[in-house]
């Protein structure tokens, strides 16, 4: 017997697959069993918030760990998220995708699975590209992860302000405690020479704590000493409670927001997000670090 053709049928389904492969794979899925309401607590549209988080080679877990993480950060709701350990633009741009109203930037410098970058609201962040710049790109001592400054303005209250973010060297040992305080040395030296006069947020997974009681304990002993012009805005986290430290694995708080004088009669509050205090999947599927907030004006 002989079979007929189909012709219509054939031609629709390779027009449904040839549309469905053309779709742009930068968008993620909703997935309605994620909630983070019970431990975060939601932005105010009249401040500026300002998040450090170290996302552990994001996405660790593919796909899964970009609902997980839109998820939180939709619910944290802040202005700019300074996020360390990006693999690459594409994944960033995919959890961009999965935040409305948020745009990205990738560091122009990428360093193997650690890469930097920023998530910001549009509606409340005004990204001033002209400012933006990785710095130190040929210093990989001192900086593995290049330093990527950028200026915003916070619409809002049409405040500019420039952040640093930064993802230190790691680990124990007499090197690498070294090359953090080298990092440290010339930050400092960077903005005091080029924004002595600007609000400043120096932000990131510093990889070391900053309530030592001196030099030799505390490789940010500079911005310490320095306290008419710098101040660590997380240092109340870092001298609290164990439950609150950005790196509960460990435990131990690694993950700071550093101020210059310009912004000290602004801040408004700092604190931990703890998030895996109600997603027992946190650590394994987002991140190792829990995000760390600045609230300003």
């Amino acid at each position: 017997m002989k079979l007929k053709v189909n012709y219509f049928a054939i031609l629709f389904l390779l027009s449904v697959f040839i549309v469905s492969c053309d779709e742009d794979d930068t968008q993620i899925p909703e997935n309605p069993q994620i909630d983070f309401t019970d431990c975060v607590t939601p932005g105010n549209s009249s401040k500026l918030e300002v998040v450090t988080f170290n996302m552990k080679e994001f996405p660790v877990e593919g796909d899964e760990t970009i609902l997980y993480a839109s998820d939180l950060l939709n619910h944290m709701d802040a202005d700019i998220i300074a996020v360390q350990e990006i693999s690459s633009a594409y994944n960033l741009e995919k959890l961009a995708n999965a935040m409305p109203g948020w745009n990205y930037l990738f560091s122009p410098v990428q360093s193997w699975t650690m890469s930097l970058g920023y998530l910001y609201k549009t509606s409340e962040i005004q990204l001033m590209t002209d400012y933006t710049e990785a710095l130190f790109p040929d210093d990989t001592y001192a900086f593995p992860r290049p330093p990527l400054k950028i200026k915003v303005k916070h619409i809002p209250t049409d405040e500019d302000v420039y952040i640093i973010n930064n993802h230190f060297k790691c680990c124990s040992g007499e090197d690498n405690v070294a090359r953090r305080r080298s990092a440290v040395e010339q930050l400092k030296a960077y903005i005091d020479e080029n924004l002595s006069t600007e609000k400043v947020i120096v932000v990131g997974d510093m990889n070391d704590r900053i309530d030592g009681a001196d030099e030799e304990s505390n490789v940010f002993w500079s911005f310490i000493v320095d306290s008419l012009n710098y101040r660590f805005s997380d240092m109340s986290i870092a001298t609290g409670n164990s439950s609150y430290w950005s790196y509960p694995s460990y435990p131990s708080h690694l993950d700071h927001l550093l101020i210059t004088n310009e912004c000290f009669d602004y801040v408004d509050t700092v604190f931990t997000v703890r998030p895996d205090m109600c997603e027992p999947d946190y650590r394994s599927v987002v991140s190792d670090h829990r995000p760390v907030e600045l609230v300003l004006f």
